[in-house]
């Protein structure tokens, strides 16, 4: 797959690099906070200018005060952003003037050798627009003053991107093509490490202090000759539980992924038992009609299992999840990287579900083989239900319709009945069908 150009956003924290992030990607997927040290995982946005495409990358402050922990890991993926960028935009604030902070990241900058342009934010007015001329004493060249805020001065820098990278003007297009995977689950059940284990690198902070995820961290790769798309979310706990304003935006933007998703993986935890946000976030996968990848995490924690141990675990989710029997169970180890390659294979099979189209003439067959082993179920009413049709009506996810007698009703258990015998006769593991009645008068 080629490669976009990628432009690393560094600085020191509160400088708006975020908000710069959200800027220039057209889209609010950063979560924007004055409190220091929101962003900290690596955020990735494609952008499109004058016939230019490129990758942004955010990345978290540079002089956090936090957990020592944090702090490492923090500058560990600021590192990695600026080990793969092409050209960096050094983030300053118009409002803050030239800090000590900003002349360390700049010495830093200096030794990566790479195209640097000094970015000064926050510069909202024509009095902050001329605190530009301190920024030369950083010896990085000619300043560039903009509000991400209110988006004055963003073209000016686009404009500037595009000379810095005119060798790569003529990079590829920008392939929406891509398979989507979203990671959800509860706080700490090991998603992070699951997408570290998957990629093979650290591509996200792991760690057991809840919600180190914030933003959704979105990663494309390429694996069997196909273009993905992996996303990190933060934890999701119970609504009344959360009092926090950045892990109200954060969980909001994790439930907002499901939307984006083609496959979700639900990630579970195989050493506790299931709860009622399992739950939850179950039925709003379903609903979201989503095809879904049930995972049991941290399987190295389960002690002394023989043959038999995963049948056992098997049967207690599917008693626990009965209305997701159509869903692939896999037990894994993000942090042995047990069975965690499987996932991908896995969630292949079931994208492909998703887009499974069956002839008229195979449904034909089966509605009648359907009605000789089982009548229609009457539901209100007096009139037993007479059907004459079924088919497809689109895929993706596959949907079909049951063509029936006007006057009659038809129990819900009957389509229970038969997407359960379209699940035994044409597969569609993983994804989730839609059956619809429509009635005809005589």
């Amino acid at each position: 797959m080629p490669q976009l150009p990628k432009i690393a956003l560094i600085g020191r924290a509160n400088t708006g690099k975020s908000t710069l992030f959200n800027r220039l990607t057209e889209q609010k997927k950063a979560i924007v906070s004055t409190i220091a040290g929101t962003t900290r995982d690596r955020n990735y946005g494609n952008v499109s200018w004058r016939g230019l495409n490129f990758t942004v990358i955010d990345t978290g402050g540079l002089d956090l005060v936090h957990d020592k922990n944090f702090e490492q890991d923090v500058f560990k993926q600021a590192n990695f952003a600026l080990a793969e960028a092409d050209l960096i935009l050094l983030v300053v604030s118009a409002k803050d003037g030239l800090m000590p902070q900003d002349k360390e990241v700049a010495q830093v900058l200096r030794k990566a050798k790479k195209p640097v342009i000094i970015v000064v934010n926050k510069a909202d007015n024509n009095y902050l627009k001329k605190q530009i001329e301190d920024f030369y004493r950083l010896g990085l060249g000619t300043p560039v003053a903009l509000s991400a805020l209110n988006g004055s001065g963003s073209g000016d820098l686009l404009d500037v991107i595009q000379t810095k990278l005119k060798k790569k003007a003529k990079a590829p297009k920008i392939d929406e093509k891509i398979i989507k995977i979203a990671i959800i689950g509860k706080p700490n059940v090991g998603k992070s490490s699951l997408v570290n284990a998957i990629l093979g690198e650290e591509r996200v902070i792991v760690s057991s202090v809840p919600y180190t995820t914030r933003d959704p961290q979105d990663t494309r790769f390429h694996y069997q000759k196909i273009d993905w798309l992996l996303i990190d979310t933060a934890g999701i706990r119970k609504q009344v539980k959360i009092n926090d304003r950045l892990e109200r935006l954060s969980v909001d933007k994790s439930i907002d992924t499901i939307a984006q998703a083609d496959v979700v993986l639900l990630v579970t935890e195989a050493d506790k038992p299931l709860g009622r946000q399992d739950q939850h976030l179950s039925e709003m996968i379903l609903d979201q009609k989503k095809s879904l990848i049930i995972v049991a995490n941290k399987w190295d924690l389960i002690g002394e299992k023989d043959e038999a141990t995963i049948n056992k675990f098997t049967a207690y989710y599917r008693r626990f999840f009965p209305y997701l029997a159509y869903a692939p169970i896999i037990f894994t180890s993000a942090l042995e990287s047990q069975r965690v390659k499987k996932i991908l294979d896995l969630a292949l099979e079931i994208y492909q579900e998703r887009f499974r189209e069956i002839t008229e003439n195979a449904l034909d067959k089966f509605l009648k083989t359907l009605l000789k082993k089982h009548a229609p179920a009457r539901g209100k009413g007096v009139h037993h239900p007479r059907i004459f049709g079924f088919k497809q009506t689109r895929t993706n996810p596959p949907e079909f319709e049951i063509v029936k007698d006007f006057a009659s009703d038809l129990h819900y258990s009957y389509l229970r009945f038969m997407e359960n015998q379209l699940r035994a006769k044409f597969g569609f593991s993983g994804t989730p069908i839609v059956i619809r009645a429509r009635r005809i008068k005589l």
